[in-house]
């Protein structure tokens, strides 16, 4: 594992982060100052903040759901391109404060705001799956909520192998 615990990255560097094997990028309260690409079989974040543009790629076999609270000032695109789900939110809202692209070109899930009130996305957010993956959520459980301030828009060209549920069990407001 790569852990990032209480860690603050002072300044605007561009930070590049590309793992392999089983490895894990794990952010736990920390704060990046610049723009960041996160590519790894593993990924999870928590109560971390992202100042910059932020990537982050899940390619691995192991699912991983991380528990939420984090911030994405600028734009953010969250890719799951492994075979095991890649879960966002799973208790603490998530705010993106800019545009969200979530793209599954993976064979496994992918959720964002799957669990727990106020998850949002001021700006757009667009959702591709291009993979064979099973299924794609967001809102997925009775208990979570979502809010899109700008447009939405969904593409499914897997072939029909899966679908994007939109508040599954949960809510969603669009604003857009």
């Amino acid at each position: 594992d790569l852990r990032f615990r209480n860690f603050t990255q002072v300044g605007p560097t561009a930070q590049a982060l590309n793992c392999t094997g089983t490895a894990r990028i794990y952010n736990y309260d920390s704060n990046w100052g610049g723009n960041v690409t996160f590519v790894a079989p593993r990924m999870n974040t928590r109560g971390t903040t992202y100042n910059g543009t932020s990537y982050l790629e899940k390619n691995g076999a192991t699912n991983d759901a991380s528990v939420g609270g984090n911030t994405f000032v600028l734009d953010c695109e969250l890719r799951n391109s492994g075979t095991a789900q890649f879960l966002m939110g799973n208790g603490t809202a998530d705010v993106w404060q800019a545009n969200l692209d979530v793209n599954n070109t993976g064979t496994n899930n992918t959720y964002i705001a799957y669990n727990g009130l106020g998850h949002s996305v001021a700006g757009t957010l667009d959702w591709t799956r291009t993979g064979s993956a099973q299924n794609d959520y967001l809102a997925s459980q009775a208990t979570s909520d979502l809010t899109v301030t700008g447009n939405a828009t969904f593409t499914n060209t897997s072939g029909g192998a899966g679908t994007i549920y939109i508040a599954n069990s949960g809510d969603i407001t669009f604003d857009g």
